[in-house]
């Protein structure tokens, strides 16, 4: 069973729950095996389902100090699985977890995909270039609303060996930052949800449009920037815009579809 965008985002709303509850709700809905996994501040699901295995990383906590502490460390440090450089606070916090993950999947053997929303989807970037560097198969990667996480050229790497699709919402201000003048860039063109109408998604959208967007919304919304960046920013929100513009099944921008074209 090939990964769709709609199970991709049920996969990154899982990773917020509780770890049994994740666990219970997985196999309940089909897939063959689940393991919560946590390590300090960061967790993540392993889930198995016929010849695959997604690992779905976590977002921030809203109250977690040390998730915010790792956001905000926005140093570049070297990337030691690849060329470029990478963002600290997000590599300090896959560090902890990831040994975990990895010894996890060389026992499975399966294909890899990485999945994760806001902070998850930074990790996930980041699992991937570890993943590459070991000599595994060119995982699948999906993120929503992520923040950038590498410098261009690791970004660039990164973008050749691995087959990425990086949802954005509308005036989601997260995948805002780090900013671009910080030397920060995102690994993939944007797949890009202008609002609820089916034929306004946009594949890699200049940036002029997603400013004029925003800005739209904010005068709209009265200046109320909390709101909107709360309302832009949730899964939930992220799920809601997958069912819309692809189906309940979500089948459009199936990774191993794709990746045979």
């Amino acid at each position: 069973m090939p990964i769709t965008a709609r199970h991709a985002a049920r996969l990154a709303n899982l990773a917020y729950l509780d770890g049994q509850e994740a666990e219970f709700l997985a196999e309940d809905e089909g897939y063959t095996s689940c393991s919560f996994m946590e390590a300090g501040d960061t967790q993540c699901l392993c889930i198995e389902y016929a010849d695959d295995v997604a690992v779905s990383f976590r977002g921030t906590e809203p109250f977690s100090v040390q998730d915010w502490l790792g956001n905000l460390d926005s140093r570049k440090i070297i990337n030691q699985f690849g060329p470029g450089k990478i963002h600290r606070g997000f590599s300090d916090e896959l560090e902890v977890i990831w040994p975990q993950v990895f010894n996890y999947l060389e026992a499975s053997k399966k294909r890899t995909h990485f999945i994760g929303h806001s902070k998850g989807g930074a990790l996930a970037n980041i699992a991937a270039l570890r993943m590459i560097y070991s000599g595994r198969e060119t995982p699948g990667l999906w993120t929503f609303g992520a923040p950038r996480c590498m410098n261009k050229k690791a970004a660039l790497h990164l973008e050749k060996k691995a087959v990425i699709y990086r949802f954005v919402n509308y005036t989601d201000p997260v995948t805002w930052l780090p900013r671009g003048w910080w030397g920060f860039r995102h690994a993939s063109p944007a797949i890009y949800f202008r609002n609820f109408e089916r034929e306004q998604i946009l594949d890699d959208p200049p940036y002029r449009l997603i400013w004029c967007d925003a800005m739209g919304e904010i005068v709209k919304n009265k200046f109320q920037l909390h709101k909107l960046a709360l309302r832009d920013h949730l899964m939930l929100n992220y799920t809601l815009q997958i069912v819309c513009h692809f189906g309940a099944g979500g089948n459009k921008f199936s990774f191993f579809e794709e990746k045979s074209k």
